[in-house]
C-alpha cells in the first residue's frame, strides 16, 4: 500500500508537517512506502545542523526509552555522486535524552541532505525529505605576506582563512615592523597593539556570528520608514573568551541620516551605556557598553526581559541606502567579533491616523518595565503615527493604556488570603498544593472569597491606573489557575450535579468530562465577572475585556472558555490569531451582542526562534478588522519593522475616515457581483448612511485581477473611486500580493 501523507496546504499561520515522500509530492514515483507497525519511537525535537564551516551538530530528542537498538543517520549526497553517511547508534532502553551527531564540512559545494531514524536492521521509523543545502563559509583574507598563519591551532596554507561560527584563535608570525592587513567582506583590520604578542607570534581572538540580534533581520533585510522608530533587541550574553572584568562592548554603525536615540535594559537587570563616537565614512558610529556583564552565558536567550533594546530612528535626511553594522569586543579589543551586517530597505512614510472609536491594540512585551523612561516613552510615541490607539503603556499622551490581570502572584495580590491556611491554596491533580494559586471554589463561591477577589482587583486598578483591563485566560479545565481538586471543590461539583458522593479526579476524567468542562467554564466566567466588578469599583469607565480562544467544544476543554457564559457580562471579547471563518462566526454568535475583536500575529514572537520575521499585509489587517469591526489586536511589537507599520497606517487611516461605515455598515457585496477576483470574506461591501464601500483583499502570494459586473443594477448611474489613489473608472484592475483595493461608490 502506497500513500502520500502530511498536509500540502498551510492555513491559519500553521507550519506544514514534513511530507513523507522521497523528493516531492508532485510525482507518483516520488511517493515513499508507508509502513504499519505496532509502535514507533517517541521522537521529540529534531534539529538539523546549521551547514556552516567546520563542525556542525544536529540533534534528536527521544521522549522515552525504546526496547530495541536504534540507528540515527545523517546522509549527504554530493554532485560527484559521492555519498557520505554518519551515524549514532542508540542502545536499547537508553534513557529519554537528547542525542547529538557532529558533521564536518570542508567545502561550499551544494549537496542533498537527509536525516533517518531506523532500527539497526534498516527498518525506517522517520525519514526527512532530501533537502538541497549550500554550506555558508566565512573566509578571512590576509592581504600581506606573513611568515606563518595558524587558525585554531591549524596551519593555514595560502592567504584565505576559513572561520568557524563562534570562537576563532588567530596566530600570525611576521617580521618586525611589517604591515599585515586582513579583509572579510567590506571589513578590514590590521596587526596593531590590540594583538597579544607571545614570542614571535601575535595572537587575537575573533568571533563569528557571536552577537544575537533578534528577530533575525540579518536573514534578509530590515525595512525602515522615515521618522518611524525601529526597536533593535540585542542579547547581552557576553563573550565566551576574553577579559570581561570591565564588561564588554557592542559597536554599532548606521548610515548618515539614521540615528540611535537610546538603549536600555529592563527591571534594572542590565546597566547600559550608549555613546556616540562620530561620523566616519558616511556612517554614524556608536559604542554600547555593558559594564555589568562579567561572564559569558547561554541561559538567557529565551528571557527577553534580560535583553537590551536600542531605538534606531531613520530621519528624513537618510537617502535610503546602507546597512546596520554591529560587532562585540572586550574593552581592550584583544577579543572582538567580525562585524555583522543587516541590509536596510527604505519604505514610504507611515501615514496612519487614530480612529475615535475603533481600537488598534498593540502588545509590547516588556516595554513597560524599561529602565530608561525617556526612551520607553519615545517608543510609545512612535506608535501614534501608525494609528495605534492603545498599548501596554502607562499614561502616555495620545495612547490608551491597557494591562492584563490574572491570578499570578506577581499580578494580583492574594497573599493575605492564601496565608490563612493550606485549604486556601489550590490542590492539583497530582495531590500537591500549588504555591500561590488559590482554591477556586473557596475564592469564587464563598461570600468572603468573592469580596476578597473583588477588593484585590480594585487595588490592582488603583495601582496600575489603566483605561483597559484585559483578562488573558488560556487554561485547561484540568489545571492552571482554576483547576482545584480539593474536597471542597469536588463537593461543590457533586452538589451542583446532584451526585451522591464526590468523584475523584480520575472519575471526573473518565465519567464526567463534559460536566466538569461546563463547570470549569462557569468558574472562568465567574472569575471574569468578579474581576470586572473590582476594577470598575476603582474606576467605572474602565473597559474590561477577556482574551481567549475561539468558541468550540475542543477549546472549552483546552482553554477553559465558553463565550456564551460571558455574553452581556463583559465589555469586549478578544480572540485570535488565525482566520477560520466558522470559528470566528461561532465566537461572534456566542458573544453577541457583546462586541468581539480578532487578532493578528507576527512570527516569530519568541527569541528562541531565529527565523526571519513575517509582517502584516494590508489584506490581513483589513480582513481581521472586518471580523468584529470594533478593533484589532496586534501581537506583537518586537517583530515589527517598517512593512508592518506602513501597512497598518494605511488601514488605520481608512478606519478613521470611514469609522461609522465600518462600525455600522450592512454587508451588501451581493449587490456588486464580481466576474473575477477575491472569494468569500476576501470581498466585502458595506453600506451605511448613504455611503457604500467595496473592499477587495488579496491574501495570496501572487497578484490577482478583479472585475466587477458592470451590469449590476446597484452600479447603474454610479462611478467607483479608489480610496488610496483617487483613480476613477476602476471597475476592473489588479490587486498586489497582500494588497487591497478599496472602492467608493459615488
Amino acid at each position: 500500500c502506497r500513500f502520500l501523507v502530511g498536509r500540502i496546504e498551510k492555513r491559519s499561520s500553521e507550519t506544514s508537517a514534513w511530507q513523507h515522500v522521497g523528493r516531492a509530492f508532485h510525482f507518483d514515483d516520488d511517493w515513499s512506502t508507508l509502513r504499519f507497525v505496532d509502535q514507533v519511537p517517541a521522537v521529540g525535537c529534531l534539529v538539523p545542523p546549521e551547514f556552516r564551516s567546520s563542525q556542525n551538530v544536529s540533534s534528536l530528542t527521544l521522549n522515552q526509552p525504546w526496547p530495541m537498538p536504534l540507528r540515527w543517520q545523517q546522509q549527504r549526497y554530493h554532485k560527484n555522486n559521492a555519498f557520505v553517511a554518519e551515524k549514532v547508534d542508540i542502545p536499547a532502553n537508553a534513557p529519554a535524552q537528547r542525542w547529538e551527531m557532529p558533521t564536518t564540512l570542508t567545502d561550499q559545494e551544494s549537496f542533498a541532505f537527509q536525516l533517518i531514524l531506523s532500527s539497526t536492521t534498516g527498518d525506517i521509523f522517520l525519514a526527512t525529505p532530501r533537502y538541497t543545502v549550500k554550506p555558508h563559509f566565512a573566509e578571512l583574507t590576509c592581504l600581506d605576506q606573513a611568515t606563518a598563519i595558524r587558525c585554531n591551532g591549524q596551519p593555514v596554507k595560502g592567504s584565505n582563512i576559513v572561520l568557524q561560527p563562534g570562537t576563532n584563535h588567530l596566530e600570525v608570525e611576521v617580521p618586525a615592523g611589517q604591515k599585515l592587513r586582513f579583509e572579510i567582506g567590506s571589513h578590514r583590520f590590521e596587526l596593531d597593539d590590540t594583538w597579544e604578542q607571545k614570542g614571535d607570534a601575535h595572537h587575537k581572538t575573533l568571533f563569528l556570528d557571536q552577537t544575537v540580534l533578534w528577530p533575525n533581520w540579518k536573514a534578509q533585510a530590515l525595512h525602515l520608514c522615515p521618522d518611524q522608530g525601529q526597536q533593535l533587541l540585542f542579547w547581552p550574553n557576553g563573550l565566551p573568551e576574553g577579559d570581561l572584568a570591565n564588561g564588554y562592548k557592542l559597536f554599532l554603525e548606521v548610515p548618515d541620516g539614521c540615528e540611535l536615540r537610546g538603549a536600555s535594559g529592563y527591571y534594572k537587570r542590565q546597566k547600559v551605556e550608549l555613546k556616540e563616537i562620530g561620523l566616519i565614512d558616511g556612517y554614524r558610529h556608536y559604542e554600547l557598553l555593558f559594564p555589568g556583564v562579567k561572564k559569558y552565558t547561554e541561559a538567557t536567550l529565551g528571557q527577553l526581559h534580560r535583553w537590551c533594546a536600542v531605538l534606531l530612528m531613520p530621519t528624513t535626511r537618510w537617502n535610503g541606502n546602507g546597512e546596520l553594522r554591529f560587532h562585540a569586543a572586550t574593552p581592550d579589543l584583544k577579543a572582538q567579533e567580525i562585524p555583522q551586517c543587516v541590509p536596510l530597505v527604505a519604505m514610504p512614510p507611515v501615514n496612519g491616523r487614530q480612529p475615535k472609536k475603533i481600537l488598534f491594540q498593540l502588545w509590547t512585551g516588556w516595554l513597560r518595565t524599561m529602565d530608561d523612561i525617556s526612551l520607553r516613552d519615545q517608543i510609545y510615541a512612535s506608535y501614534i503615527p501608525a494609528g495605534i490607539t492603545e498599548a501596554g503603556a502607562p499614561a502616555i499622551a495620545g495612547l490608551t493604556a491597557f494591562n492584563i490581570i490574572n491570578l499570578e502572584n506577581w499580578n494580583l495580590d492574594l497573599k493575605n488570603w492564601l496565608a490563612r491556611g493550606e485549604d486556601y491554596r489550590q490542590l492539583q491533580m497530582n495531590g500537591k498544593r500549588h504555591s500561590y494559586y488559590p482554591c477556586s471554589g473557596r475564592l469564587l463561591y464563598t461570600p468572603e472569597g468573592r469580596e476578597t477577589l473583588v477588593q484585590a482587583a480594585k487595588v490592582w486598578q488603583e495601582k496600575r491606573q489603566v483605561d483597559h483591563c484585559n483578562l488573558d485566560f488560556e487554561g485547561s479545565v484540568w489545571g492552571w489557575c482554576l483547576g482545584c481538586f480539593c474536597p471542597l471543590c469536588l463537593k461543590q461539583f457533586a452538589d451542583a450535579h446532584q451526585l451522591k458522593a464526590s468523584p475523584t479526579p480520575e472519575q471526573l476524567k473518565n465519567n464526567y468530562e463534559k460536566e466538569w468542562t461546563a463547570w470549569m467554564n462557569k468558574k472562568m466566567a465567574d472569575l471574569a465577572v468578579l474581576l470586572q466588578e473590582g476594577v470598575k469599583r476603582a474606576r467605572p469607565d474602565v473597559v474590561f475585556s477577556v482574551y481567549s480562544a475561539y468558541q468550540s467544544e475542543e477549546f472549552k476543554r483546552r482553554y477553559g472558555i465558553d463565550w456564551e457564559l460571558l455574553r452581556g457580562k463583559i465589555d469586549l471579547g478578544m480572540c485570535g490569531y488565525g482566520y477560520d471563518a466558522k470559528l470566528l462566526q461561532a465566537t461572534k454568535q456566542a458573544l453577541a451582542p457583546t462586541p468581539m475583536v480578532s487578532g493578528i500575529i507576527i512570527q516569530p514572537y519568541q527569541s528562541k526562534f531565529a527565523t526571519y520575521p513575517s509582517f502584516w499585509s494590508q489584506a490581513e489587517i483589513l480582513k481581521h478588522l472586518l471580523v468584529g469591526r470594533v478593533g484589532l489586536l496586534l501581537y506583537e511589537y518586537h517583530s515589527m519593522d517598517g512593512r508592518s507599520f506602513y501597512n497598518l497606517g494605511e488601514i488605520t487611516r481608512l478606519a478613521a475616515d470611514y469609522e461609522e461605515l465600518i462600525l455600522k455598515g450592512e454587508r451588501v457585496e451581493a449587490e456588486f457581483p464580481l466576474l473575477k477576483g477575491p472569494k468569500g470574506d476576501n470581498y466585502q461591501a458595506l453600506r451605511h448612511a448613504g455611503q457604500t464601500m467595496l473592499m477587495l483583499m488579496n491574501r495570496s502570494r501572487q497578484p490577482t485581477a478583479y472585475q466587477l459586473d458592470a451590469t449590476a443594477p446597484a452600479l447603474a448611474g454610479k462611478s467607483l473611486r479608489d480610496y488610496y489613489t483617487g483613480q476613477t473608472g476602476v471597475m476592473a484592475g489588479n490587486i498586489a500580493s497582500g494588497g487591497i483595493r478599496v472602492l467608493l461608490l459615488e
